[in-house]
């Protein structure tokens, strides 16, 4: 790699592999990181190992050798742990998640070949299949430990990778809508991008169609795909395509691929699109707005925004506190604010296209009672999931006025 500063990288976090790129701005392109200088491997399995005795730790192809030849211990489902709360018993000890998946990052982002990484990287896109709440909380107390900003990172899920990707390909690639078959073994599902051009930002989605079993046998099988294609492409005018997974091949694929690749459509099959979609969106969301004209939209995302009406300097505000249109796991905000008299807090809730407003109270019982603008309040607001926003208030009291109580106050609002 020859860029030492200002990094942009996409990291797939697999259940069984894992990759890395980085972004190279004389291409304009990313670049996959190989495990081994001057091979074509750029996957690398989720897995760890600990040598019995020791503080030595290995990753990836080195895990099961070290388990083999090294007297190590192997850390079984790798994946799952680090979506977990509990430690798991490793060499005599238990470990937390947070830091198997620290010495995991650390030994795999090392392929990067930077001789400091928390100064050289400007963002680092983590993708994988699913964001769960466990993942999400794990990944970014890792990354904090060891010693990311939060500025420095970003999640998303397969499916934002492949819109990312997408729209970095020629316009000629989405005119219409994108295609993309997942393959894993004998099962196929089918993915389409589709974009709302009649709204401005334009909403871009990915609908999930109903997978289907294929045959063994290649003629059988070839027959299966086209069968399964075309019953969505004579519906939908579809202008690209994607094939990643394990499962396809061009052997077996004369009428299926031949099919795909008609109407002056264009294919691509590999498995790059993750890794590089990732690192397309480190590149927007640290250098650029190609894609400021469009908003993706996601089962991920917040579509309910909370914030409060507020006197500002003396004038009526709207200050938001969980902005629309953003993950559920970015979306946090605190602030402090003098309470007006009441004992409760009022929050309005609206909808992304805003189209509908609520409002939502949270009583403050046991608040002391004091004059107008007396009482301040420290306030927090997370996310938990797409529908759930969590509220913090503490009592911060009044100077020498009113001492404070540091009484706290928890709410869940559902935003729907």
């Amino acid at each position: 790699m020859n860029e030492v500063r200002n990094v942009l990288v996409g990291f797939v976090l697999g259940r069984e592999e894992s990759q890395i790129s980085y972004y190279d701005r004389r291409a304009g392109q990313p670049v996959q990181v190989p495990t081994k200088l001057g091979t074509n491997l750029f996957s690398f399995p989720t897995a760890i190992a600990k040598i019995r005795g020791k503080e030595e730790w290995h990753f990836g192809h080195e895990a099961a050798f070290a388990g083999r030849e090294k007297d190590g211990e192997v850390v079984e489902g790798l994946y799952d742990i680090f979506c977990q709360n509990t430690p798991v018993w490793v060499d005599g000890k238990d470990v937390s998640p947070v830091d198997l998946l620290a010495i995991y990052l650390r030994q795999a982002l090392a392929l990067l070949g930077l001789r400091d990484i928390l100064r050289s990287i400007s963002c680092i896109m983590f993708t994988t299949e699913e964001l769960s709440e466990g993942f999400v909380r794990n990944l970014r107390a890792a990354l904090l430990n060891i010693g990311f900003s939060p500025e420095q990172f970003g999640l998303q899920d397969f499916m934002e990778s492949f819109y990312h990707y997408t729209f970095r390909q020629s316009e000629d690639f989405f005119l219409a809508n994108v295609a993309l078959f997942l393959f894993k073994g004998n099962h196929v599902e089918l993915r389409l991008l589709v974009e709302d051009k009649g709204v401005r930002p334009h909403t871009v989605m990915v609908e999930r169609l109903p997978g289907v079993e294929l045959p063994e046998e290649k003629e059988a099988r070839d027959e299966a795909f086209y069968r399964y294609a075309k019953k969505t492409f004579d519906e939908v005018r579809i202008s690209g395509v994607f094939i990643c997974g394990e499962g396809f091949d061009t052997e077996w694929s004369e009428i299926s691929l031949p099919f795909l690749l008609s109407n002056r459509r264009r294919a691509f099959y590999g498995d790059n699109l993750f890794v590089e979609g990732a690192c397309y969106a480190a590149v927007e969301k640290k250098e650029r707005r190609k894609l400021r004209l469009r908003q993706y939209v996601s089962d991920s995302m917040v579509r309910v925004g909370v914030g409060m009406d507020m006197l500002l300097r003396g004038n009526p505000t709207y200050y938001p506190l969980i902005g629309s249109g953003i993950n559920w796991f970015e979306a946090e905000e605190s602030c402090e604010f003098l309470l007006d008299g009441r004992d409760f807090l009022l929050f309005s809730l609206r909808s992304i296209d805003g189209k509908n407003r609520s409002s939502r109270q949270m009583p403050l019982p046991g608040l002391p009672s004091h004059p107008d603008f007396m009482t301040r309040i420290r306030l927090s607001a997370r996310c938990l999931s797409p529908e759930v926003c969590e509220i913090v208030a503490e009592d911060l009291g009044f100077g020498g006025f009113f001492p404070s109580t540091h009484k706290v106050w928890r709410e869940e609002l559902e935003l729907l």
